[in-house]
């Protein structure tokens, strides 16, 4: 379900999509190939979509958008890691697990216990 989902809309449109991003109420999706002029990518356009229904954005409109969201992401990643502690490493292809099937249960172990509902103290509190 996954692997479909992520390429269904390489699938469904003409041209490949070279950024996407998900919201709670927009998801945003850039087309490509890109245009590249000094340095900058320039999206040959793009769609923004709110509960099933799209809108078209042209070449301009897309560059500028994709530029702001592009922005935020960054400075949203920036807040968030500030205080914690992370090792960066190259980025090398390399199995990320020995073992796939004990990962995927320690994540969701560990959503499981931040996700857990607190517990209902009835209406008198």
């Amino acid at each position: 379900m996954c692997y479909r989902s992520y390429i269904a809309d390489w699938l469904y449109f003409e041209r490949p999509m070279i950024d996407r991003f998900i919201g709670a109420e927009f998801n945003v999706q850039f087309e490509g190939p890109p245009v590249r002029i000094d340095g900058d990518e320039y999206p040959l356009g793009g769609f923004i979509e709110r509960q099933i229904q799209w809108t078209r954005i042209i070449p301009e409109e897309a560059f500028a958008l994709r530029q702001k969201l592009r922005e935020v992401v960054d400075q949203t990643v920036r807040e968030w890691m500030d205080g914690r502690e992370f090792e960066f490493v190259p980025a090398i292809f390399e199995k990320p697990f020995a073992d796939r099937e004990a990962a995927d249960a320690e994540a969701e172990r560990q959503i499981r216990a931040f996700a857990r509902p607190l517990p209902d103290f009835g209406e008198g509190l």
